[in-house]
């Protein structure tokens, strides 16, 4: 770990950094407010109590999984970072998390400058981080501009759920009265009277405080940010977003800006069916404010930041590289939040006998990835470093495997690449049968019934003095993958 003090005085400002995975020993870092406020805290309470937008399996429908998670957990004595990168900061001190696999002389390096995050950040969520790299570092609150690279991804992703619209309550004082008449209003305005009346509504509109706010995040990065007009301009999704928010937004005035976001910090998107909304408001109002992300996490001691989970990035860049259609690989990926790809354990057999018809499945599961082959091979993602897959992660694959007849399966993890090797690193190892003890020994099984497990290591490039290069190294490492999981079909 690596600590810069911007401030010579004691009270001032400072910055950590750490990665993930990793142990933490700095004693001054753990003196500090901020490591206490983050030590053994799962996601979910840190989103409860703080001003911190997260983005994991929880959007992605896991939520049990996802938000159990903790930023700083303490094991066997021991306190380490986990799967969760990021930066936060509680006004006195700020941390950046960054990956285990991008270093700068042995040492951590700022979120914003970790290669392999930001390639994971191209790949899942589109994100154009060739313009992150040229984008003018902010000198305070620095998770700001991964808000503003984030923002067309998100803006896509509530606008494909519809549009948004809300009863919006409208004065008038015309001759054309629909509504309830205003007395107050009316008296003081309309008498004498002049064939006028004041009068409120109450519309369903998609001119809406949620569509203002969205408007006036638009217009922010457009004038406040050298790339903002590229950014929102470059991809014809993006692009036609934007303009359908200006045409839904004609009373946008620049000037109403502080209400619309004060309305939307007291009123968050509760409607389970507009989540996607939820994030993008809470996104909206973090980066037009100035110093916090919620009101409820405003001044010194209250942590504002943004998380991201590596487990959820690694998972859904795999989803993306197998789907690449110059390696025809034939794989399902079951999602729970869309429900597509659902399996299940279990089904009742008919009450006369074995059907040939399954009926009542039970028993849920979701398999990372099922690979066609002849047999199936089960594949489980792993973001954790190799010794640290074990135990419950064995037999979870194992229980997949009996599941569907498997008797290959492979556990894909990112490991640092060693000199300049693009080929996967292979460790495999095979299921015993007996009992240690017992009238049969242990040994292997025959050549017909073995089972085989392996860890097979994504190589991650760690030497790159230019992003452009670092990309040509990987996607050298992800055709030498997939060629070896095209090598597991028939």
């Amino acid at each position: 770990m690596r600590k810069v003090a911007t401030n010579t005085s004691s009270a001032g400002p400072h910055f950590w950094y750490l990665s993930d995975n990793s142990p933490i020993e700095d004693q001054s870092f753990t003196a500090t407010h901020l490591y206490r406020s983050l030590l053994n805290q799962t996601v979910e309470t840190l989103l409860d109590k703080e001003g911190i937008i997260y983005l994991g399996r929880e959007d992605d429908g896991d939520i049990d999984v996802s938000l159990n998670q903790r930023v700083i957990d303490t094991y066997q004595g021991k306190i380490r970072t986990q799967n969760l990168i990021g930066v936060l900061g509680d006004g006195t001190d700020t941390v950046s998390i960054s990956t285990r696999f991008f270093k700068q002389n042995e040492n951590p390096v700022h979120i914003e400058d970790d290669y392999f995050f930001a390639y994971l950040l191209e790949k899942v969520l589109h994100v154009d981080v060739a313009k992150g790299f040229n984008f003018s570092p902010l000198r305070s609150n620095r998770w700001k501009k991964l808000l503003v690279l984030l923002f067309p991804y998100f803006l896509n992703k509530a606008l494909q759920v519809g549009a948004y619209k809300m009863y919006v309550r409208r004065e008038y004082n015309d001759s054309r009265l629909k509504g309830t008449v205003d007395v107050a209003r009316y008296l003081n305005i309309d008498v004498p009277f002049i064939g006028r009346v004041a009068y409120t509504t109450r519309d369903l509109d998609l001119d809406n405080p949620i569509s203002e706010l969205i408007r006036h995040t638009i217009e922010y990065i457009v004038a406040g940010f050298t790339i903002g007009r590229q950014l929102l301009n470059d991809d014809k999704n993006v692009r036609d977003n934007v303009r359908t928010v200006r045409l839904r937004t004609p009373r946008y005035r620049k000037t109403e800006r502080r209400r619309i976001i004060e309305w939307n910090i007291r009123h968050p998107v509760v409607n389970e069916y507009f989540r996607s909304y939820r994030l993008l408001q809470k996104i909206c109002v973090a980066i037009l404010c100035h110093d916090s992300i919620s009101a409820s996490a405003s001044g010194k001691g209250h942590i504002n930041g943004i998380l991201f989970d590596c487990s959820w990035l690694w998972e859904e860049y795999l989803n993306t590289l197998l789907r690449d259609k110059r390696y025809s690989i034939s794989f399902v990926h079951p999602r729970n939040k869309s429900k597509t790809g659902k399996q299940y354990l279990f089904g009742k057999p008919d009450k006369y006998g074995r059907s040939s018809k399954v009926k009542g499945q039970f028993g849920l599961i979701y398999p990372d990835f099922l690979i066609s082959s002849a047999p199936t091979v089960i594949a489980d993602a792993k973001y954790k470093p190799i010794d640290n897959i074990a135990g419950a992660d064995y037999l979870q694959l194992l229980a997949y495997m009996y599941r569907f007849d498997s008797r290959y399966g492979q556990y894909w993890y990112p490991e640092s690449q060693e000199n300049s090797k693009s080929t996967p690193f292979i460790t495999g190892f095979e299921l015993l049968q007996g009992i240690n003890g017992g009238s049969q020994s242990v040994r292997f099984r025959e050549s017909e019934q073995k089972v085989v497990l392996e860890k097979v290591g994504f190589p991650i490039p760690t030497g790159a003095s230019t992003y452009e290069e670092y990309s040509s190294l990987m996607q050298d490492n992800e055709n030498q993958f997939a060629k070896s999981i095209v090598s597991l079909q028939p």
